[in-house]
C-alpha cells in the first residue's frame, strides 16, 4: 500500500474549482508516494521554517469547527498544540 492512501482517504473534491483540480492533481501525486521520497522531498525543499513560525499561524488561525477538502478543523492543529 501507498504511504498517503493507507494513512488518509481522498479527500472530496470539485473538479470544476481550480484550487480543487490543483488539490486533486497533489493528492494523486502524493498517494504514489513512499515514505523515502517524502522524506527526501521535504530534506531537499527551500521553505524553511522554525517551530516558533508553526506555533505563530496556528494559534492565528479562525477557530471553526467546518473543514476544507483535508478534512481537518482548524480547531485540531489549536488542541494539539497544548499536548
Amino acid at each position: 500500500m501507498h504511504h498517503f492512501t493507507t494513512r488518509l482517504s481522498t479527500p472530496n473534491t470539485n473538479l470544476h474549482v481550480q484550487i480543487d483540480r490543483e488539490a486533486h492533481f497533489l493528492w494523486e501525486k502524493l498517494s504514489q508516494a513512499g515514505p523515502d521520497d517524502i522524506q527526501l522531498a521535504c530534506y531537499e525543499s527551500d521553505l524553511k521554517f522554525t517551530s516558533k513560525e508553526i506555533w505563530n499561524v496556528i494559534t492565528a488561525m479562525k477557530s471553526k469547527n467546518s473543514y476544507g477538502f483535508d478534512r481537518i478543523s482548524n480547531n485540531y492543529p489549536k488542541i494539539t498544540l497544548t499536548f
